[in-house]
């Protein structure tokens, strides 16, 4: 965001005549977005405590680890499922990221497997709204949202059977 002015002691603006490159970071939005879509009440917990890290924690359940020893190699494995997931990425995608390559061996998979049916074990309630998106998008090829916002996904299905479906009475139709 660019803002005019001076900014000084949080966002007061001392000088109206000078432009200002402003930065700003929501810590953990996605993950509170999904949460709060979800009702997932063991990641709830987690981000009821603003001073409590959410990758290392989740890293802590998903290794069962006291949090003073997750290290930050586990804290990384986590922080990527964490965005990962909630994004839709699978384990071996979940894996590559985990292992910062787009070639992975058999450890390496092993590995991101292991963080991704914990994650999925431990938070699975969170994923949920995600999952009955992608089907809805596969099975109609729109998705609308809790606002209205009306999004076709046009190259999903086949056009031709798209097509099929507008004339089809029993289908579930874009509002």
């Amino acid at each position: 965001q660019i803002t005019k002015g001076i900014i000084k002691d949080g966002l007061e603006v001392y000088d109206k005549d000078e432009y200002y490159m402003v930065s700003m970071d929501f810590s953990a939005e996605e993950l509170r977005l999904a949460v709060n879509q979800s009702d997932d009440d063991g990641y709830k917990d987690i981000l009821a405590d603003p001073e409590r890290d959410p990758h290392r924690a989740a890293a802590a359940q998903i290794f069962n680890l006291p949090e003073y020893e997750v290290t930050s190699k586990i804290r990384k494995k986590a922080k990527a499922a964490n965005f990962g997931l909630i994004y839709g990425m699978g384990a071996v995608r979940l894996s590559k990221t985990m292992a910062q390559t787009e070639y992975i061996n058999e450890e390496q998979l092993l590995d991101g497997r292991k963080v991704y049916n914990g994650y999925k074990y431990l938070y699975g309630r969170m994923l949920e709204p995600l999952a009955k998106a992608s089907a809805h998008v596969q099975k109609y090829g729109w998705l609308q949202n809790n606002l209205g916002y009306l999004m076709i996904y046009d190259d999903v299905l086949d056009i031709e059977d798209y097509e099929r479906q507008i004339f089809d009475p029993n289908l579930k139709r874009p509002p």
